[in-house]
């Protein structure tokens, strides 16, 4: 009886991947040397957006503690988005296994969906009243404005998609 051949066949099934709380990485390794490159990779990046805001500014004063200072308020966002890009999902503890198939992705896309009309709409109605009306309106305000108005619209809507369907 060839054993070897069945024992070969049993180490062909998939064995499921150790699950943590903060993960693995896509290139193997454990969740502590995971969480340690997360943090090289999130300040590289960060001391990296911190020298491309120094080279257009060009401050006069000390280029140390405006690059420090930088560095520091950039490095939780970099170091969270290293460890996204570099996690497995599927050796997270909790994690949904096919989030784009979940409901809470079609509330999403429905939502974006409906914002875009709403924004169509409300650019056509602005077009309309600036004919008729001549507002002073500085581009700053307006930015803030246009982004709150998508915001509210977006998440409204969301809220809407979301209660329908429970």
């Amino acid at each position: 009886m060839n054993t070897t051949a069945a024992h070969g066949a049993a180490n062909n099934v998939e064995q499921p991947k150790p699950r943590s709380r903060f993960g693995r990485s896509k290139f193997g390794g454990s969740p502590a040397a995971l969480i340690a490159g997360s943090i090289v990779a999130g300040l590289a990046a960060a001391f990296a957006a911190a020298l491309i805001l120094w080279a257009i500014v060009r401050p006069e004063e000390s280029t140390g503690l405006y690059l420090g200072v930088f560095t520091l308020c950039l490095f939780p966002v970099a170091a969270a988005a290293s460890w996204a890009a570099l996690v497995d999902r599927d050796t997270i503890v909790g994690a949904t296994p096919n989030p784009e198939e979940s409901i809470e992705s079609t509330w999403y896309d429905n939502a974006t969906q409906n914002t875009f009309h709403i924004i169509l709409f409300a650019i056509g109605a602005l077009g309309v009243a600036s004919v008729f009306t001549d507002v002073k309106l500085s581009l700053g305000a307006f930015a803030i404005s246009s982004y709150v108005f998508i915001l509210v619209s977006f998440g409204g809507s969301y809220y809407l998609n979301k209660r329908r369907d429970s």
